[in-house]
C-alpha cells in the first residue's frame, strides 16, 4: 500500500485503501479469454489450411503473447492502489511511470457498480465533467460509457464492503442521505445500483 494516511491534508481521514485482484484484473482488462479464443482460431484455421508451420509460429508467437500479458496484467494490477478518504478518490497507477488522479467526490454525480461471481467488482463513476480525464491517461482504470471515460475501480475484492465505504463517504461529501446499495446478481450476472447521486 502506499501509505497515503500520511500524506493526507488536516481533517481528512483516509477510510479504505486496497488493489485490484490480479486475476479478475487480468481476465477482465487485458481480455485474456477472448485473445485466447482468437488466437485458437487463427491457429486452427491455418492447421485447417494445411499449413502445420504457420500454425506452429501461431502458437509459439501466441503463448509468447500469453506470457507476456500475465506478467503486465500482474504487475499492473500490483502497482495499482484506490484509496477512499473522506473527500476523495485517489487511484495511483503504473508500473513505469506511477501516476495519480485525485477525483473529489463533490465531482460525483454517481456510481455505478457491478459484481461478479468472485466477489471482486468495479465501481464506475459518473462525473460533472471530464476535463483533463482522458482515457489514456485513465487506462486501466476506467469505464467507457459511450465515449465518456469514466474513472473505475476494477476488480476489487469484497467490493460490497468497499461500495457501502464509498456511499457513505459520498453522502457526507455531498450532505444527502447514503444510498442502499441493491445487487441483484444471480450467477455471475452483473447487476448495476447507484452508490450515490446529486
Amino acid at each position: 500500500m502506499t501509505g497515503l494516511a500520511g500524506q493526507l491534508p488536516e481533517g481528512e481521514r483516509l477510510l479504505w485503501e486496497g488493489s485490484p485482484a490480479w486475476r479478475p484484473f487480468l481476465t477482465r482488462v487485458y481480455a485474456l479469454p477472448w485473445i485466447a479464443l482468437y488466437v485458437v482460431a487463427l491457429v486452427t484455421w491455418a492447421g485447417a489450411a494445411g499449413n502445420w508451420v504457420a500454425a506452429a509460429d501461431y502458437a509459439a508467437l501466441a503463448l509468447f503473447a500469453f506470457f507476456l500479458l500475465i506478467i503486465l496484467g500482474y504487475f499492473s494490477a500490483k502497482a495499482t492502489t484506490y484509496s477512499l478518504t473522506t473527500a476523495h478518490l485517489v487511484i495511483e497507477y503504473g508500473i513505469a511511470f506511477p501516476k495519480a488522479v485525485t477525483i473529489p467526490y463533490r465531482r460525483v454525480v454517481s456510481a455505478n457498480l457491478k459484481t461478479f461471481r468472485d466477489g471482486t467488482g468495479d465501481i464506475a463513476l459518473k462525473l460533472d465533467h471530464n476535463r483533463g480525464l482522458t482515457p489514456l491517461l485513465l487506462w486501466p482504470n476506467l469505464h467507457l460509457s459511450g465515449l465518456r471515460p469514466e474513472p473505475a475501480l476494477r476488480s476489487v475484492p469484497e467490493i460490497q464492503t468497499v461500495a457501502a465505504i464509498l456511499s457513505r463517504a459520498l453522502a457526507a461529501a455531498t450532505d444527502t442521505l447514503p444510498a442502499a446499495i441493491g445487487n441483484d446478481a444471480q450467477d455471475g450476472q452483473s447487476a448495476s445500483a447507484i452508490v450515490a447521486a446529486e
